[in-house]
């Protein structure tokens, strides 16, 4: 035992001996490993960090909120895609039943979206999305106005010609955001009025509605520019207070195969599609690029 010591003692003196006479390579040596270890906490704590914005942003989406679509979000292989292709496609007039036949569906919301110029006078705006809502979209995913007001009650039941327009397609088409307000502009041909231009969000990541860069309009309004040919949409469910997304997950199943009219023994041709699903396949990605992480 004595002779291993002085063995590692002799050892020890000879490295630190070495580490004096070569002092240039004992700092490059040393400067090297420090790199590499800033490197990889670098890589890791910009692949944490990028994690939980995405799944931030994600989750902003309504925690107990189900989405009602032909498709899973988790993707489909090749074998499967066209029996998803062929199912329905989810129906505003489905909105009233699902309400009736699900008692723990607190707020439904249609939603579908386009795209088309709009105008001010000579300032104009290629392709901008717009999204076409219902009344409850609202209370499943909350806008803020910064300028003028939301849709009224009014508005959506009329379809009247009003508009909410994103800050940054506001700021390009008026140069003032709070100038938009009142506005008449062109959308498809058709006059509608600003009536309120939400805050700016700011650039989202995966996941999240770019507020910013759409515009929104009450579904009626949509279907009359459009002359009722709207893009294939999607219910939106928020759950009551309390009640978990299993629970409401199952009472949709039922509500939609009753009103799909689906046999005992006929499979759903509807998807219910949740958050927790979105961040569980995140999850796994940001697993992947760990380990990746690790191995750089």
């Amino acid at each position: 035992m004595l002779k291993l010591l002085n063995v590692l003692w002799s050892s020890f003196k000879m490295a630190l001996q070495e580490l004096r006479v070569n002092k240039l390579r004992t700092f490059l040596s040393l400067f090297g490993i420090t790199i590499g270890i800033f490197c990889i906490i670098g890589i890791l704590s910009t692949i944490n960090s990028l994690k939980f914005n995405i799944q931030s942003t994600v989750s902003s989406l309504g925690a107990n909120t189900i989405y009602i679509q032909k498709e899973p979000w988790s993707g489909a292989n090749a074998s499967e895609s066209w029996r998803y292709a062929s199912r329905p496609n989810p129906r505003i007039e489905d909105l009233q039943m699902i309400k009736d036949r699900a008692p723990g569906a607190e707020y439904v919301a249609f939603l579908t979206f386009g795209g088309s110029e709009m105008e001010y006078l000579n300032a104009r705006l290629d392709q901008v999305t717009w999204y076409a809502i219902t009344e409850d979209y609202h209370e499943i995913q909350p806008i803020d106005v910064a300028y003028g007001r939301y849709f009224s009650p009014s508005d959506f039941q009329s379809g009247s010609n009003k508009i909410v327009m994103g800050y940054a397609n506001a700021e390009k088409l008026f140069g003032l955001p709070e100038l938009a307000v009142g506005k008449s502009v062109t959308i498809k041909g058709r006059k509608a009025t600003v009536a309120g231009v939400m805050k700016k969000y700011g650039q989202s990541n995966l996941g999240g509605w770019d507020f910013d860069n759409i515009c929104l309009l009450p579904y009626h309004f949509a279907k009359n520019i459009t002359n009722n040919r709207l893009a294939a949409g999607m219910i939106m469910v928020k759950g009551r207070e309390g009640l978990s997304v299993g629970a409401l997950k199952e009472e949709l199943t039922g509500a939609m195969r009753s009103i799909r009219k689906l046999s005992p023994l006929e499979e759903d041709n509807f998807s219910l599609n949740e958050i927790s699903a979105a961040n569980e396949l995140l999850d796994t990605i940001f697993d992947s690029i760990n380990a990746g992480g690790w191995a750089i």
